[in-house]
């Protein structure tokens, strides 16, 4: 159990930096927010992760030698690539910059990939493997946050932000029962920041992450993920294989969740099995290993 400050520092901290920066644009440019927010939103994600990665990592190295210790990097990386995304998906530069801007998440989610499995390469992990994994895990982060974002657009308010906070949770427990806890409790940040933009949209009733901030999130996912699967000893892939489907789930959900009270309390209930399965066999793997132990662990 981490010292109660390290759980002030690495879980309330980051959603009082997420609610502050979501929040202030509401208040300060009342109507116009929904314009500020594009480019407040990644931000608010980012800075809110820092105090988590710092106080599980120890450090604020960028890119130490353990490859498991390098969010930062990751979060960095893709801050940069989301603005410049946005900056091209002004319209400004046709639709050439749209299509250029489309590639940002992906090369975002390739990154965190690449942190991870750089360090392994070519000893652990083949050439194949390493440009095989990276593209799908740009591919992943990109669709995967252009859907949230377009289900956010469709039904604005704590929908979205509200289950994928679920989902975040639920892939922490993964990696906790995978034996990264380093990584499970890393990933509190990333809960306590979308929590907070479902605060937000509770509050405003409108769209509050959006398609770049959700890109930073699932980029981070991403390198946590795929370092679950190469770092454990014990990975639970079977669960990591769920908790990659989740973003696409809370996707579905929230459009199912559109039609009234039973068709959310349908939607909802069905991200929280979701999760809740991926969470459960894990545990399940997790339980089974400590019993087969001759230590009992």
């Amino acid at each position: 159990m981490p010292p109660v400050s390290e759980l002030l520092i690495g879980g309330v901290l980051p959603g009082v930096i997420a609610l502050v920066l979501l929040g202030a644009p509401w208040v300060v440019f009342r109507e116009r927010a929904a314009g500020v927010l594009r480019w407040v939103a990644p931000w608010a994600v980012g800075l809110a992760f820092i105090p988590a990665s710092i106080v599980s990592n120890k450090h604020a190295n960028l890119w130490p030698v353990n490859a498991s210790e390098r969010g930062l990097a990751v979060v960095l990386a893709s801050l940069g690539l989301v603005m410049l995304m946005g900056v091209l998906g002004t319209g400004r530069l046709g639709r050439w910059g749209m299509r250029v801007g489309i590639a940002m998440p992906v090369c975002a989610g390739a990154f965190g990939a690449c942190a991870v499995l750089v360090a392994l390469h070519p000893h652990a992990v083949s050439t194949g493997l390493l440009i095989g994994v990276a593209a799908g895990a740009g591919v992943w982060t990109a669709s995967a946050s252009l859907l949230l974002g377009w289900s956010e657009r469709v039904s604005p308010g704590y929908g979205t932000p509200g289950m994928m906070a679920i989902a975040l949770f639920g892939c922490s427990l993964v990696m906790l029962f995978s034996a990264i806890g380093v990584y499970a409790q890393t990933t509190g940040g990333l809960v306590a920041a979308v929590s907070s933009a479902a605060i937000v949209g509770l509050w405003r009733r409108r769209a509050t992450l959006g398609v770049g901030a959700y890109a930073v999130a699932l980029s981070v996912l991403a390198y946590l993920m795929i370092g679950t699967w190469q770092l454990s000893a014990r990975p639970a892939i079977g669960a990591l294989v769920l908790c990659a489907a989740l973003p696409f789930v809370v996707a579905g959900c929230t459009w199912i969740g559109r039609g009234g009270a039973g068709r959310r309390l349908v939607a909802w209930a069905g991200v929280v099995a979701m999760t809740s399965g991926a969470a459960g066999w894990a545990f399940a793997l997790y339980s089974a290993a400590k019993d087969a132990s001759p230590y009992g662990y």
